[in-house]
C-alpha cells in the first residue's frame, strides 16, 4: 500500500505538471492567436492654433488732415508720408481712395494705383525698397492660424480690388509673418475719409 502510494502521488504529480505545462502553452498559443481588435484610442494629431490677440488701427484715405494712411502691421502703426517714405520697406498696407472707391494695397500696388490716378502719396515710392506682398481677400473670418496659412497659400492675390467694412483678408507682410486683416469700417466718399483695421499676427 504504500509503495502505491508513493506511485499515486509521482503519477499524479506527473500529470499535475503535465497539466501545468499543458496550460501554459495553451495560454502563450492563445495570446499569439488572438484576433481581438487594438482598443488603444486613436490621438487626434491635428493642430489648432487661435488667431490670437488682436489689434485695431486707425486710418485716412491720402487726403485726410491728420491719419495717415500707411499700415506698418509688424510694428502696429500708422505712419504719414514723411515717416512712410523713410521706411518704405516696411510698408505693408496704403489705403487710398481713387476710382469712387476704397482701396487697400501693398506698396506696389499703391504705387502703380498713384502713377495712374495721380496720387502724390505713393507714386515716387522706390522699387527697391517697397515689396509686392500677397493678399487675399476672404469670404469668412479663419477658424484658427493654420487655416489662415493654409488659405493664403492657396488664394490669388487681390490687385486693387475696392473693400468694404466686414471683410476678411489675409496676407504676408513685410517682416515676414502672416496677418489676418478685417475692414471693421470704412466711411467716406472721397479721400478725407477714414477707416478702422483690426489684425492679428500669426505666430506659427
Amino acid at each position: 500500500m504504500n509503495v502505491w502510494g508513493k506511485m499515486k502521488t509521482v503519477t499524479l504529480g506527473g500529470m499535475v505538471v503535465g497539466a501545468m505545462m499543458l496550460a501554459s502553452t495553451f495560454s502563450v498559443t492563445g495570446c499569439l492567436t488572438d484576433d481581438k481588435k487594438d482598443s488603444t484610442p486613436v490621438k487626434d494629431t491635428t493642430h489648432h492654433t487661435a488667431l490670437g490677440t488682436e489689434a485695431t488701427l486707425s486710418a485716412g484715405g491720402q487726403g485726410h488732415p491728420t491719419l495717415g494712411s500707411v499700415l506698418d502691421l509688424d510694428a502696429g502703426k500708422v505712419m504719414l508720408s514723411a515717416a512712410a517714405n523713410a521706411a518704405q520697406a516696411d510698408i505693408d498696407l496704403v489705403l487710398l481712395f481713387y476710382t469712387g472707391g476704397w482701396h487697400l494695397e501693398n506698396a506696389v500696388m499703391a504705387k502703380a494705383s498713384g502713377i495712374t490716378n495721380s496720387i502724390k502719396l505713393t507714386d515716387g515710392y522706390d522699387d527697391t525698397k517697397i515689396k509686392d506682398l500677397k493678399i487675399v481677400k476672404l469670404t469668412a473670418k479663419p477658424a484658427d492660424q493654420e487655416d489662415a496659412k493654409a488659405k493664403l497659400a492657396a488664394g490669388t492675390a487681390i490687385k486693387g480690388s475696392v473693400i468694404v467694412g466686414g471683410e476678411y483678408f489675409v496676407m504676408n507682410t513685410t517682416g515676414g509673418k502672416v496677418a489676418v486683416v478685417y475692414v471693421k469700417s470704412v466711411t467716406g466718399t472721397d479721400n478725407k475719409g477714414a477707416g478702422d483695421f483690426t489684425f492679428s499676427l500669426l505666430s506659427i
